[in-house]
């Protein structure tokens, strides 16, 4: 990935005031970052997704996570620099739903910042990460490769596709039940927390 199109970390970023309307993503200039998990990189729809992203943020330059860092060493080292050169963020979830450890740091990262968040639906439709509701996450910290559950409402022809694509994900999930009550229960045992303790 090349860096001279980061800015320099003494230049502070302006922020959005009260009342100030986000900025359509046709509109948004500068650099977008495409957040996914890491088993998504190697598969052919992840192209397709960072597509998708590219035709919403036409004005944009599109900065994919699979080109962006060589290996977590070098994600850990240079994702301050990086995520202080960005106008928003994009992700996708694993296409059953979930996000690993790595994505919601970043996404996290950008919302403390005060950065765009987009969802990015499995059928392409780019949604707000805001107060509206329309994307949520189910965060589950004892599975680090699934570490949230992602959910959205869509309205209007998007709709049906949505709850499509929401069935084939949960009968994905359904099979992984035990493997993910395994991990729960070492989580927990890990923690020292039991259920239901904040």
């Amino acid at each position: 990935m090349a860096t001279d199109n980061l800015a320099p970390p003494h230049r502070p970023r302006k922020r959005r005031g009260a009342g100030e309307k986000r900025r359509s993503p046709e509109t948004l200039t500068g650099s977008v970052y495409v957040a996914s998990s890491l088993p998504t990189f190697a598969t052919d729809r992840y192209g397709r997704m960072v597509e998708h992203a590219a035709a919403h943020f036409p004005k944009a330059t599109i900065l994919p996570a699979r080109d962006a860092f060589r290996s977590d060493a070098d994600w850990r080292q240079r994702w301050p620099a990086v995520q202080r050169s960005l106008a928003a963020v994009v992700f996708f979830d694993d296409g059953a739903g979930f996000i690993g450890l790595g994505t919601l740091s970043e996404i996290t990262d950008a919302a403390r910042r005060r950065l765009p968040v987009y969802y990015l639906t499995p059928s392409g439709v780019l949604l707000p990460c805001d107060d509206s509701g329309a994307v949520e996450l189910a965060v589950r910290p004892w599975n680090p490769t699934r570490a949230a559950l992602v959910t959205y409402a869509l309205s209007g022809p998007d709709a049906l596709a949505g709850l499509r694509a929401s069935a084939g994900r949960l009968r994905e999930r359904t099979n992984d039940d035990e493997r993910d009550d395994a991990l729960f229960a070492a989580w927990v045992a890990r923690s020292g927390r039991g259920v239901g303790d904040g």
